[in-house]
């Protein structure tokens, strides 16, 4: 077989996902963003600390928990402004 024929047979697919061009889009990106930060911020947080306690809990606990509550935002407008 000639490369010609190898090109035909095996043609790449064409890219079908587009960058949207709304506001949303980037405010969850943005939210992304910040989720990943506070994630790899309550890893350090946990290796370098001791139990340093805010209001009874643990401040990487704390820092995860507002990881968390971040990306719930993110995934809401997600579903919601599909």
């Amino acid at each position: 077989m000639t490369q010609e024929e190898l090109d035909t047979i095996w043609k790449r697919p064409e890219r079908q996902h587009r960058r949207p061009d709304n506001k949303m889009f980037m405010v969850r990106n943005v939210l992304n963003i910040v989720f990943m930060l506070s994630v790899v911020g309550a890893i350090a947080l946990y290796m370098t600390t001791p139990a340093t306690l805010l209001f009874g809990y643990p401040l990487w606990g704390l820092v995860v928990g507002l990881a968390i509550i971040i990306k719930t935002i993110e995934v809401s407008l997600r579903i919601i402004f599909r």
